[in-house]
């Protein structure tokens, strides 16, 4: 570096002595040009070889590798951006497909319940076509006569169909006897009538003469619980033959 600054300072001291000679000569143009050449000539080397172009250089070098840097951060940070936002993306997806098989299955799930409620609905038609006509009790009368107790028990079907063949057991209290018992209303074929030996139970078949109507009568000794069971009865009817 010394060799070049002696070699700069010979240089810069001919060119003066030449612009100071053409000066002297009165050729003024070419002195200023000489002055002016060695202005340049000084500033471009004491760029190229002193401390100030190094530092140019080297603040040159560290801007541009700074900028550099930078500009890679920035486009990593937009490349993990960009990564994110699709993995957020295809997991809105993955949810929106869940939303959309949920809302699907519910939908299966109603119309199978409605087509369950539809089956059930037609099984119970088809049990309720297929069972027995049952009967219900649509009135009763209980009397004091000079025999006795008189009861009537009335019934009616429940599907409004002929009754067909009826069976009727009647129960009554200890002591108490059934003196008598009999159908309501007309009947068809052999009717059945049969007693107990010490009268507390009486036997009653019948087949009423069409409709849906039918009934017994029965006389007791004194009043007493009765208890009637049949073939055409869901449950035993129960209740106390006490005149009023």
């Amino acid at each position: 570096m010394n060799e070049q600054l002696a070699t700069a300072v010979v240089g810069l001291g001919i060119l003066a002595a030449l612009g100071l000679g053409y000066y002297k000569k009165g050729y003024k143009f070419f002195a200023v040009l000489f002055v002016i050449t060695l202005l340049v000539f000084a500033a471009l080397d004491l760029f190229l070889s002193g401390s100030l172009g190094e530092f140019s250089i080297k603040g040159m070098t560290a801007e541009a590798k700074f900028v550099r840097q930078k500009r890679e951060e920035v486009q990593r940070d937009a490349e993990q951006t960009k990564q994110l936002g699709q993995e957020i993306e295809g997991q809105a997806q993955s949810i929106r497909d869940l939303v959309t098989r949920l809302q699907k299955a519910e939908s299966d799930t109603q119309s199978s319940k409605k087509n369950i409620e539809t089956m059930e609905a037609e099984i119970r038609r088809t049990v309720e076509m297929a069972r027995p006509q049952c009967l219900v009790e649509s009135g009763s009368k209980v009397q004091k006569t000079p025999d006795g107790t008189a009861v009537v028990i009335q019934f009616r079907g429940d599907k409004h169909q002929a009754i067909g063949y009826a069976e009727f057991k009647v129960s009554v209290s200890e002591g108490v006897k059934i003196l008598d018992v009999g159908a309501l209303g007309p009947t068809v074929g052999d009717s059945k009538y049969e007693f107990s030996k010490d009268r507390r139970i009486a036997q009653v078949g019948i087949r009423p003469l069409g409709g849906d109507t039918t009934g017994i009568r029965f006389l007791l000794s004194e009043p007493s619980h009765v208890e009637i069971e049949g073939n055409l009865l869901p449950t035993p009817l129960e209740f106390d033959a006490q005149p009023r």
